[in-house]
């Protein structure tokens, strides 16, 4: 889940328009589009790196967005296998920030991401209808 923040300012429109050609190109599908927000899913055995990836091109993206609008616009990203909690964590984000959910990375899947990426522990969060807190870790970079 990817939103932008404010949700309706100048160039939102078609830069969220962008984030769903850059996750078609990813081989992802764009599930929902709102105001500001595009929920994607990524099939597939390495859908949590392809997820990565696609976030930091979104947030290179918006980032652009920002420069040429001279305006203040941020991307917050959830990751995470249930669409739920990618949507919370989406809001939990620091401003400009990804985050994924370290419990939908297997031991081998945690060594190999962490060699392709930048990643530091971003706490846990505790949400309402899930039993244990989720453990984020916030994406800084690709390698």
């Amino acid at each position: 889940v990817a939103a932008v923040e404010p949700a309706r300012s100048t160039g939102v429109e078609q830069l969220v328009q962008d984030w769903a050609l850059d996750v078609a190109q990813a081989g992802g599908h764009v599930r929902e589009k709102r105001p500001g927000c595009i929920v994607a899913t990524f099939p597939g055995l390495d859908s949590i790196e392809a997820a990565m990836r696609t976030a930091l091109i979104l947030k290179r993206r918006t980032r652009a967005q920002r420069l040429s609008v001279l305006r203040p616009i941020y991307l917050r990203v959830g990751i995470h296998t249930i669409s739920e909690l990618a949507e919370r964590m989406c809001d939990e984000a620091p401003r400009g920030g990804i985050v994924v959910g370290a419990e939908c990375l297997s031991d081998d899947d945690s060594v190999s991401l962490r060699r392709r990426f930048r990643l530091e522990s971003a706490g846990q969060v505790r949400f309402r209808g899930h039993r244990s807190p989720v453990k984020l870790l916030h994406v800084i970079s690709g390698r």
